[in-house]
């Protein structure tokens, strides 16, 4: 059953619902705080816009556009950030591993004894992370519409019989 198959009856329970309060200070307040904040909401939204159309204009004007167009899932919003996170330098990286170093996404490969395993990286270094937040922002998209729309490889293990 899917996710969406259950709004009709998110619906209905909503409209069965009780009020957490029906104190009039406290639906007062939240009203006044509601209106006091639609302004900045509204202000925010039109610098949010400006900054949308100058990316576009910015990206439009980009060398390596087509590149970044080109990846599975990558529209107006991605292909650019993606862009801005590789930068201007065409030397910086020399491997896609190097990248995924950077970045923050690549995998960590654990060894102790005779076990191995892979995980993802739990935290990045105090003096790495506040530089490179935005760069693993730009490139968690990327790997996750690279595992919904690039084709899955079949293991060896999916092919065999099941052992109990």
């Amino acid at each position: 059953m899917g996710h969406f198959s259950r709004v009709p009856k998110q619906l209905i329970e909503f409209q069965q619902a009780r009020p957490l309060t029906q104190d009039p200070a406290v639906l007062e307040y939240s009203a006044l705080m509601v209106q006091a904040l639609i302004p900045q909401l509204q202000a925010l939204m039109g610098s949010i816009a400006d900054f949308d159309r100058k990316i576009a204009e910015v990206f439009q004007k980009h060398p390596d556009r087509p590149v970044f167009e080109s990846f599975p899932g990558a529209g107006a919003a991605l292909a650019p950030r993606l862009s801005a996170a590789f930068g201007a330098d065409r030397d910086r990286f020399q491997a896609a591993t190097e990248m995924e170093q950077f970045s923050g996404i690549a995998p960590v490969t654990e060894k102790s004894g005779t076990k191995k395993w892979v995980h993802w990286r739990w935290a990045l270094s105090e003096i790495c992370a506040p530089k490179l937040s935005g760069i693993c922002r730009a490139f968690a998209p990327l790997v996750w519409l690279g595992q919904s729309v690039l084709p899955t490889p079949n293991p060896a293990w999916q092919k065999s019989p099941r052992r109990g």
